[in-house]
């Protein structure tokens, strides 16, 4: 049974939520008790991550139509929007009002609304508050996270652009050090993923500052973040699209800003981190020209060439969130409450087009439907349903989430058990599973060392595995295996080793022989 795999970066969500493929090679066959084998042959996989476009909330007042407005949730519900970022301020810029508990919950429960992983900024050292404040607030705010999103996979970023408050490297680390420990051993057992440094840019300059915070932050942080913008337009767009319109021209620095952060980290940790691009645009001043009336086409222009260069990203982002969604002066992808934007039509048929990429997810791309998700899933979940799949043994309890999923919205998740094995499998709707048949599985675990094994049973209920793969934890991990000769192919399954935890299983492909 030849068995190979690509990881895909926290993909999480809502739709395929990317990050760091890898292929790897598999050398040892791992075997249950009582199970037969069947060797396992390494084969490279081929690529196929595409980023999350998920969006930023920009909550300057209580009126915010993404935070308040059931009609504006419902169009990024329906775009299957993967991530919304949501700053938990302590005042609304607009006004200066103090935020309360019910507002931070409000904007909370929006982003639940839409069916979203929810990327929150919690407060960090911005040259004003000491660590002991900082604690004080973040650890309100962490139970008021937990009062909304429970076990749920959330994202939480500290602090936004310290850069631009004069916080250098060694401050912030120091304020990260002091203050992530506790909030970490708030809800110790929970998927809460934690971010820095949030630059503002990612230039040289800033390359040393990720770099040097990622070396000597105690916990290393869970993903690294950084922000985006190509150009400054407030004295005017020359020339849009053209050999001379920086705007354009600048983005394929994106990559070279990944690649000088991936080549100072990996020395000195050892490895690489997952990264959000947790804001982009093409300018960060909402009063530049490039969001004039007079740009409107221009601006769809380059909205879809930025998204083009985010999908070809390598290592892919594991998120990367436009600014805004609504209501921020010129910004923003919605106007009132449903009426898109230039940039928002342009973002929509990003996010809605099946033709691949885009936070359609994966290899298959669209948002997928029915149980069949995106082109050639034969198993998706989408339509809600467990399609046939069960709990096997070891008490796996099997259910459809919206919480994560590798393609489209919906995935299969199943826990692990304390005692022993426990897996899940089906002999429904295996038309074309035959000997020979390549069938692969997107299987993502919540956390660390958990170890999964595909498997086959034949008519008389004899399993015969293929190999185990220890999966990264918050990552996608793409599995295929060929079925082996078998009398006759009664089921199909997935065993994972004895923990604690959940798995998930989505966009399962097979070809006929």
């Amino acid at each position: 049974m030849s068995l190979s795999l690509t990881r895909h970066g926290p993909t999480l969500l809502r739709r395929s939520l990317v990050g760091v493929t890898t292929a790897v090679a598999l050398t040892a066959a791992a075997l249950l008790p009582s199970a037969a084998s069947h060797p396992a042959e390494a084969a490279d996989a081929a690529d196929q991550t595409a980023p999350v476009f998920g969006v930023n909330m920009s909550l300057y007042d209580g009126n915010d139509h993404l935070a308040t407005d059931s009609g504006t949730q419902d169009l990024f519900a329906g775009w299957g929007t993967p991530t919304v970022r949501v700053p938990l301020r302590d005042t609304y810029p607009g006004n200066g009002t103090a935020l309360q508990d019910n507002d931070w919950l409000t904007a909370m429960r929006a982003v639940k609304n839409v069916g979203a992983t929810p990327v929150l900024i919690l407060r960090g050292p911005d040259g004003d508050r000491s660590d002991s404040e900082i604690k004080a607030t973040d650890t309100h705010l962490m139970d008021l996270v937990h009062q909304v999103f429970q076990d749920s996979t959330v994202y939480l970023e500290f602090g936004n652009e310290p850069d631009n408050a004069g916080v250098n490297v060694g401050d912030y680390t120091a304020s990260w050090n002091e203050v992530v420990p506790t909030l970490k051993a708030k809800y110790p057992g929970l998927d809460y993923r934690f971010v820095g440094p949030v630059w503002s840019r990612s230039d040289a300059s800033a390359g040393d500052y990720i770099a040097q915070f990622a070396e000597n932050a105690s916990p290393e942080p869970d993903a690294l973040s950084w922000h985006e913008y190509v150009c400054d337009t407030t004295g005017g767009w020359d020339d849009p699209g053209s050999g001379s319109d920086t705007c354009t021209t600048h983005l394929v620095n994106w990559q070279k800003h990944v690649n000088n952060i991936e080549q100072q980290i990996e020395p000195v940790l050892g490895h690489t981190l997952p990264y959000l691009v947790s804001e982009w645009n093409i300018d960060p001043n909402d009063h530049g020209d490039a969001y004039d009336d007079d740009h409107v086409d221009d601006l769809a222009t380059w909205t879809t060439a930025a998204i083009d260069e985010l999908r070809s990203l390598t290592p892919a982002p594991a998120g990367a969130m436009i600014y805004t969604a609504t209501d921020h002066g010129n910004f923003g992808l919605v106007q009132g409450s449903s009426t898109l934007t230039a940039q928002g039509t342009a973002f929509e048929q990003a996010m809605t087009d099946d033709s691949g990429g885009g936070s359609g997810g994966g290899s298959g791309g669209g948002s997928g439907g029915g149980s069949g998700g995106g082109d050639g899933v034969s198993v998706g979940f989408e339509d809600g349903s467990d399609g046939g799949w069960s709990g096997y043994y070891g008490g796996a309890d099997p259910v459809v989430t919206t919480d994560v999923a590798y393609e489209g919205t919906h995935a299969l998740r199943f826990s692990l058990s304390s005692g022993g094995h426990s897996a899940v499998g089906t002999s429904e709707g295996l038309d074309g599973v035959e000997p020979g048949s390549t069938v692969t599985y997107h299987v993502y675990a919540a956390q660390s060392e958990t170890t999964v094994t595909p498997f086959v049973r034949d008519a008389n209920y004899a399993a015969t595995m293929a190999s185990s793969v220890t999966l990264p934890r918050g990552q996608w991990t793409t599995v295929t295996w060929t079925v082996p000769s078998v009398s006759e192919v009664g089921a199909i399954g997935l065993d994972a080793s004895s923990g604690t935890g959940t798995v998930a299983l989505d966009a399962l492909t097979w070809d006929a022989s």
